[in-house]
């Protein structure tokens, strides 16, 4: 529901989507996610073996997951195809998933796919609903600071 002067007032229902199409993204946002979640994104075909390495060391060392090991297309393909269960045979299958993706879309079509999909906690899919529901701006609304929020929200996004 909205207000007289279009500001956003309440939302029903569990999901809060707004598609948007990757050429009305800011580069702004688009360069903060990829060095928030993915800063190799466009050197490698979907799996950042250097990453699951790091990550496993870290895990192996202290006994917690405190990095993540995960690009954004396997991020994708879990978040499509697979539960947030943390088992290493799900991690498998989201290596898998990620490599097929990589073969069959571009980098621009993940990219795409990703930023409308992600979960951004307060139930907002994607980041044109992010960014309506924590600032009441459309995506090219926003301010350096307020795409950087954004960005991170992927990290701990509140529910």
């Amino acid at each position: 529901m909205y207000t007289a002067e279009g500001k956003l007032f309440a939302v029903f229902g569990d999901k809060r989507r707004i598609p948007i199409d990757l050429a009305d993204v800011p580069q702004q946002i688009i360069d903060a996610f990829i060095a928030a979640e993915d800063d190799r994104f466009y050197e490698h075909l979907g799996v950042d073996y250097e990453g699951l390495i790091r990550a496993t060391i870290n895990l192996i060392t202290t006994g917690q997951r405190t990095q993540g090991g995960s690009t954004i297309t396997m991020q994708l393909a879990r978040n499509f195809f697979l539960t947030n269960q943390r088992t290493y045979e799900r991690k498998i299958k989201e290596i898998y998933l990620a490599l097929i993706m990589e073969r069959l879309l571009t980098k621009e079509e993940i990219l795409n796919l990703y930023l409308n999909k992600i979960f951004l906690g307060k139930r907002a899919y994607g980041i044109a609903a992010a960014a309506e529901i924590y600032y009441g701006k459309s995506i090219g609304e926003l301010t350096l600071a307020q795409n950087a929020m954004i960005a991170s929200l992927p990290k701990a996004p509140s529910t």
